[in-house]
C-alpha cells in the first residue's frame, strides 16, 4: 500500500520516521483537501500499520493529473483526489509494482481554481507557454517577434505590449505573450528560434 501526499503539505513521511505525529510549520498546496499541518490521529494509526511506502507529488504534477482525468477519463477530480494518478504518472511507485489500483476521490473543486489548474497542467505538458521579452521601441520589432513565433507554428493566445513600465528604458518596450504549443519539444524549438533571432527570454 502506497500513501501519496502533496509536497507542500507532507506531514505523513516525517511522522512515520519519527514514530509520532509531526506538525508542519505551514502548508502550501493546491490540494486543499490535503492541506493540513498534521495527519489526523486515527489516520496516522491506520497508515503506520498498513502503509508500506509514502511518496510526494508537486502541485505541477497534480495539475497535470487533474488535466489528464478531464481529457481522457472525462472525470472532474479535485486536486487532492488526483494525487494517486500523479504518483503513477511520475513513476513514484515501486519499480516492481505490477497490478496497481488508484483511488480517485472528490470532485469538489472551485471553478476559478480549476481554470488555474488547467493552465498549470497545460504548461507542465508544454501545451501552454508564457514568456516576456523586451524590444527596441521602433516600427517593425513587434512584427518581427510575431513572425518568428508564427514561423514556429505556435498560436498566440494573448499578447500584451507595454511602453510605460517602471525600470523600462524610454527606447524599449516590454512584451508578454501566452502561446498555445504542442509539447515540450515545441517549446524548446520556439526558445531556440527566439534566441537565434536576438530576442531575450525573460
Amino acid at each position: 500500500v502506497v500513501a501519496v501526499q502533496a509536497a507542500g503539505a507532507s506531514s505523513l513521511a516525517p511522522s512515520i520516521r519519527a514514530g509520532h505525529r509531526v506538525e508542519l510549520g505551514g502548508v502550501d498546496t493546491i490540494a486543499d483537501g490535503l492541506a493540513t499541518r498534521a495527519v489526523g490521529a486515527l489516520p496516522f494509526e491506520i497508515v503506520a500499520r498498513e502503509v508500506d511506502l509514502t511518496v510526494e507529488v508537486t502541485d505541477a504534477e497534480i495539475a497535470e493529473s487533474v488535466l489528464l482525468l478531464l481529457e481522457r477519463a472525462k472525470s472532474v477530480a479535485e486536486a487532492a483526489g488526483a494525487v494517486g494518478v500523479a504518483a503513477c504518472l511520475c513513476e513514484r511507485l515501486p519499480a516492481n509494482a505490477r497490478k496497481v489500483a488508484v483511488i480517485v476521490s472528490g470532485g469538489n473543486i472551485d471553478m476559478n481554481l480549476l481554470d488555474r489548474i488547467i493552465n498549470l497542467g497545460l504548461a507542465q505538458e508544454g501545451r501552454f507557454y508564457r514568456f516576456s521579452t523586451r524590444l527596441a521601441d521602433r516600427p517593425g520589432e513587434l512584427q518581427r517577434l510575431v513572425s518568428c513565433i508564427a514561423a514556429c507554428r505556435a498560436n498566440i493566445h494573448q499578447i500584451r505590449h507595454e511602453r510605460s513600465q517602471p525600470g523600462l528604458a524610454l527606447t524599449a518596450a516590454s512584451v508578454s505573450l501566452e502561446l498555445e504549443t504542442r509539447g515540450r519539444e515545441h517549446v524548446a524549438d520556439i526558445e531556440r528560434a527566439l534566441r537565434a533571432a536576438g530576442f531575450e527570454i525573460l
